[in-house]
């Protein structure tokens, strides 16, 4: 059994056992407990990553690109725009978001509460679009603290997302989308268009 196939199973099973806890009680909670809620469970999560070693940022990409790293243990198959930008086509919570299709009214404000009061009150750079984005950043962000890449801790940036929750909307980190080469910022809207995913910016941190 392989590293990937060892770490991916408690991930994925825990994370769908939460998502079905989430559905069942967060409609009468608060949004501050649900938001509450993600983060304990992506704390908890955290310790299940090992370490990654790669002697260059290319090794790191082609890890990524090959489905060999632990992100994909994560997210899945992901689509290489450029080197170092990646778009997952489907997010990992969109069966969880939409296995009682179609969301009763109640649910579906509730959800968009806690993503409303989450970018209000967190004010991230790329904001969230549906409650397990929070969730999501945080174990993405747990992986990359475990993974070296020429001496150097990894991170990542969110370029743009689109919610499985309200139909059209695309949110983007404008400062990274105008820098774009014109061909991958294309590449990156018409993707957007077609899946309900995520665009991240991968890259080595400048101090070690």
């Amino acid at each position: 059994m392989s590293r990937l196939e060892k770490m991916e199973a408690p991930i994925l099973v825990s994370l769908e056992r939460a998502m079905v806890r989430f559905l069942e009680e967060t409609p009468y909670r608060t949004s501050e407990y649900a938001i509450g809620f993600l983060d304990a469970l992506g704390e908890s999560l955290s310790g299940k990553f090992r370490e990654e070693n790669y002697p260059s940022i290319d090794d790191f990409y082609r890890s990524v690109e090959t489905g060999r790293s632990g992100l994909s243990g994560i997210e899945g198959e992901s689509i290489s725009l450029f080197r170092g930008i990646y778009v997952l086509k489907t997010c990992p919570f969109v069966n969880a978001l939409t296995k009682r299709e179609p969301l009763d009214s109640k649910l579906r404000d509730f959800f968009e509460r806690i993503v409303q009061d989450y970018n209000e009150e967190r004010n991230p750079t790329t904001p969230i679009v549906n409650p397990f984005c929070i969730l999501h950043d945080k174990l993405k962000g747990a992986y990359l603290e475990n993974v070296v890449a020429e001496g150097r801790r990894v991170k990542f940036f969110i370029i743009a997302r689109r919610s499985p929750l309200r139909e059209g909307r695309v949110v983007m980190n404008r400062e990274i989308v105008k820098g774009l080469k014109t061909n991958i910022r294309r590449a990156l809207l018409e993707t957007m268009r077609n899946y309900y995913c995520c665009c991240t910016y991968l890259l080595r941190r400048v101090t070690r």
